[in-house]
């Protein structure tokens, strides 16, 4: 099917796109184009390339092998069942039959292989979740097997995300994806310019009747008061917002909605570096972070405050892991038990971004009080992300993930020896050996044992992340949005919810 992609060189600013936006809705049955604010624009729209925090752009476009759910399970989508063999070394899974993606190409088992393989490329962001995935077998049309080297109870999760996007085998061995991606989803993408994502439905789809959308416009404002003025000025419909900013919108008569997430604000420590290498030391920083007088300061009290990385809600939660414990003269304490009754000097990259620095600020503050001396290192996310990922940092302040696309990633990223994010080599107590037990199984309730102990032991050794609240994912909506986006507990988008009535600005 032909379709026009507009893509705009660098330079035209948010601003200036948004002109002309606010045509006036007509009756029920009108198109409507749902407008949000988001904080940023995509980097790339290729799912093997894009990191996590930016699958909202992703989502219309690409459907998954398997549907993460708003609690944090799964249910069949371009998979409709799947079974992780006994010795969990092998896991099958029946496809649909009725799917074909948007030039035209049939979706069966050759896709699913050319896409699983792609995904496991050196250089690609999904390859350190395929690393169990030794080969993928096509068995029939509608059947593939995945072949492993250890057991993948996770890969469920990982197939519910970025990995298990499935692309136009067409596009999987060129760069046309990060500009002009095909999927099988209900959306196509029509234009992509600086501050402005463009998406038109795709009458085609099997199921184009689940949404009433005509289009879906996702705007880009770094800016968190630039992004919410959009919204209360009627240029967008709805805009994602930090917790900060919840009192204002709803001043502004605007309805919010919070939904629970495994990200949370937080701090990594490099264990192999400066003296976190002792864990009283580290416990020393858990004890010192007020957290409840932070929340309340900086999120206005709508960022909750933990010490683990797992909200209530969550199956991968710790009881054991207890709650987070403000001493700091038990603090003090345990530094000079370490040996350093005067503290010690480090320093903490951080975000630019408004809320993130606010957080160093008051990290740094916190820590004063027990004499340690913090040294802010402000720089923009690209260059953040880039020095988190070379390990040569003794800290690193802002959002973490820890339920996408698996828990055990996670523990095996930050937890782990040679994880990605774990420089230092931290290590728990048979850590290797539970997540190991925990991926034998595809059941939550059968893994969560295994997962909440290498949470409590972390917590006992003074973990190298340093939660300190969950800020969930906050929608505000305009008054004519009678539904907005579902967010799934793992942050995945789904724009089939969205309702607007016939008084609202979206066209």
């Amino acid at each position: 099917m032909a379709r026009r992609l507009h893509v705009a060189l660098a330079g035209v600013t948010a601003l200036i796109l948004l002109t002309g936006c606010g045509t006036a809705a007509g009756d029920d049955d009108s198109p409507k184009v749902f407008r949000v604010g988001f904080g940023g624009d995509p980097i790339t729209m290729h799912p093997h390339l894009s990191a996590p925090a930016y699958n909202i752009f992703l989502t219309p476009v690409f459907e998954t092998l398997v549907k993460s759910t708003p609690d944090g399970g799964h249910e069949p989508a371009l998979a409709t069942e799947w079974a992780l063999a006994e010795d969990g070394r092998s896991l099958a899974l029946t496809l649909r039959s009725d799917v074909t993606f948007q030039d035209g190409t049939p979706f069966d088992a050759e896709a699913v292989r050319a896409n699983l393989e792609a995904a496991a490329r050196p250089g690609t962001l999904t390859a350190r979740s395929l690393t169990t995935v030794e080969g993928v077998d096509v068995v029939d049309d509608d059947q593939v097997v995945l072949r492993l080297n250890a057991p993948g109870g996770h890969l469920v999760g990982v197939l519910a995300s970025e990995a298990g996007m499935m692309i136009s085998p067409a596009q999987l061995n060129g760069d046309e994806t990060a500009r002009n991606p095909i999927g099988t989803g209900p959306f196509q993408l029509t234009e992509l310019t600086r501050g402005r994502t463009v998406y038109t439905r795709w009458d085609a789809h099997r199921d184009a009747g689940s949404t009433e959308l005509a289009g879906i416009e996702i705007h880009g404002f770094p800016d968190d008061t630039a992004r919410l003025n959009a919204l209360r000025s009627g240029q967008l419909d709805a805009s994602f917002i930090f917790p900060s900013q919840i009192e204002q919108a709803e001043q502004a008569g605007m309805r919010t909605t919070v939904a629970e997430r495994t990200v949370f604000h937080s701090m990594l420590l490099n264990t192999g570096r400066s003296e976190f290498g002792d864990p009283r030391v580290r416990l020393a920083i858990g004890l010192a972070l007020d957290r409840a007088t932070m929340a309340q300061t900086l999120y206005d009290g709508n960022c909750r405050p933990t010490g683990q990385p797992y909200p209530e809600a969550h199956w991968a939660h710790s009881p054991e892991a207890g709650q987070p414990e403000y001493d700091p003269d038990r603090a003090r304490a345990l530094l000079a038990e370490a040996g350093l009754p005067d503290g010690f000097t480090f320093t903490l990259a951080i975000s630019n971004i408004t809320t993130y620095q606010r957080l160093g600020e008051a990290i740094q503050g916190e820590l004063a009080r027990i004499g340690i001396t913090v040294n802010l290192d402000i720089m923009d996310n690209p260059s953040l992300t880039a020095l988190r990922q070379s390990g040569n940092f003794d800290a690193v302040g802002g959002q973490y993930e820890s339920g996408r696309p698996d828990p055990t990633t996670f523990l095996t990223d930050f937890y782990l020896p040679d994880g990605t994010f774990n420089p230092g080599d931290f290590a728990t107590p048979g850590g290797a050996e539970l997540v190991d037990l925990a991926r034998r199984s595809t059941d939550t309730a059968e893994r969560a044992d295994p997962v909440q102990q290498v949470v409590a032991d972390a917590a006992e050794l003074g973990a190298p992340v340093v939660p300190v609240c969950f800020p969930g994912s906050i929608e505000a909506d305009a008054p004519h949005v009678t539904q907005g986006v579902t967010v799934s507990i793992v942050g995945d988008h789904d724009f089939s919810t969205v309702r607007m009535d016939s008084g609202g600005t979206g066209r």
